[in-house]
């Protein structure tokens, strides 16, 4: 949603809606990352892990779990932990969500590597299985549309033009947002940005 992001930037103070479960899972994966991180730092592939990645055109910044190197390649990798139905359904189909194959994208492209992995671990058996992800034209199409689109939002905020809202308010995602109250508060918008694809 563009005017989530403009809120954001203008520092909106953000909600927790998080309950109970939502916390014990952040707090399981984080122990994930934590443990699998230390054994990649001793073996012979990883060259970092919780790197920095920072882009100025368009504003990114996060922490990408780990740059291996194989080969000769350096890969992008990011750590998701899953459910036992959802790790199953990744490895049946050797497919990863979406926004973790999107995830890994924008560190490929910030970084310029042609090779990235999603690896999911199993909450309940801790078995490990990886999606690799190689550019094709469909990711760099996507890519670059994504970009531009964040690069809009940005000269919107720059400008002093609050996007209108992104989805209806009774929305199960408007109900969900952090920024919620926040969006609330605020007249209707300046300016028309479609949500993201």
């Amino acid at each position: 949603c563009p005017r989530y992001w403009y809120l954001a930037f203008e520092g909106g103070i953000f909600e927790n809606k998080m309950d109970g479960k939502t916390w014990a899972n952040v707090n399981s994966g984080t122990d994930a990352h934590k443990r699998i991180e230390g054994i990649l730092e001793i073996s012979s592939i990883a060259e970092e892990t919780e790197k920095d990645i920072r882009h100025d055109d368009p504003p990114i910044y996060g922490k990408m779990d780990a740059l291996l190197k194989i080969d000769d390649n350096h890969v992008a990798m990011e750590l998701k932990t899953a459910t036992d139905e959802a790790f199953n359904y990744h490895k049946i189909n050797n497919s990863a969500t979406r926004y973790h194959v999107e995830q890994v994208l924008i560190y490929m492209k910030i970084l310029n590597l042609k090779y990235g992995v999603v690896v999911y671990e199993n909450k309940n058996t801790f078995e490990i299985f990886s999606i690799p992800v190689v550019v094709q034209k469909k990711h760099v199409d996507f890519i670059n549309y994504l970009f531009d689109w964040m690069r809009r939002v940005k000269k919107a905020f720059d400008d002093k033009q609050l996007p209108e809202r992104g989805y209806r308010k009774d929305s199960k995602i408007c109900k969900g947002c952090p920024l919620e109250k926040v969006c609330d508060s605020r007249e209707k918008g300046d300016i028309k940005i479609e949500r993201r694809k």
